[in-house]
């Protein structure tokens, strides 16, 4: 992306690159990267995480490593190092074309998102502040396939038959986040992480009936606005 910000800047761009990071802790958006950091179980709990200027690739790179500290992950019986959250990493961008008879403004949004794995009781053992964390992280994940579902519905149907089918952004505190970069105006793409293991069959079954249903929904095309000379795209 910075490569092709200095390319562009060559040809009469200027870009202004700003980056986000939050986890998603048992419903709480935890700023991952505040000042001051974020320690323990004392969050720094916000509806929108704040955005931060990078000017480079090592900026951001210091952020990342700041941010995979602060974030929460424990031991539980299937997994040494378990993510405890939802971690959203978003990039927003804004750029100029000063060349005279070509000025125009773009901007667009680009959001990586690790979700924490569904879990099964029985393989976790999870008890105490475990359990809490993951019955939080199941019900945001089935959120967001209820999300998905209604908008596959929605991309089915035309006219006022689609416009009526209702999303659920805001069952969850994930989707919400996620909001701007699920439907008709933007790109989606998931990578699903399974086990070949025998003894992690029912995950990974889980997994792919997830990945399947993702596969099934049609967002439609990305889509780019002018409106007055300015261009928005996601």
């Amino acid at each position: 992306i910075f490569k092709e910000v200095d390319q562009l800047k060559r040809n009469g761009w200027e870009f202004e690159v700003s980056a986000s990071m939050a986890e998603v802790y048992n419903e709480n958006v935890v700023d991952l990267i505040a000042k001051g950091g974020v320690t323990g179980d004392t969050g720094n709990s916000s509806p929108e995480p704040a955005k931060r200027l990078v000017r480079d690739a090592q900026a951001m790179y210091q952020l990342l490593r700041r941010a995979s500290r602060e974030r929460h992950v424990a031991s539980t019986s299937a997994n040494e190092r378990s993510s405890r959250s939802h971690a959203v990493i978003q990039l927003a961008l804004v750029g100029k074309c000063t060349v005279p008879g070509m000025q125009r403004e773009v901007s667009g949004l680009l959001s990586f998102v690790d979700l924490a794995g569904s879990e099964r009781l029985a393989q976790t053992s999870a008890t105490g502040e475990r359990l809490k964390e993951a019955q939080h992280i199941n019900r945001s994940l089935c959120a967001l396939g209820d999300v998905i579902e209604a908008i596959c519905r929605k991309g089915a149907l035309r006219g006022p038959a689609a416009t009526a089918v209702h999303v659920p952004f805001r069952n969850s505190r994930l989707t919400m986040l996620l909001r701007d970069s699920l439907g008709g105006d933007s790109k989606t793409l998931m990578f699903a992480n399974v086990s070949p293991l025998q003894e992690h069959l029912g995950e990974t079954l889980s997994t792919l009936r997830f990945a399947s249903k993702v596969h099934a929904c049609c967002i439609g095309l990305a889509k780019r606005h002018v409106v007055e000379g300015q261009e928005e795209a996601r």
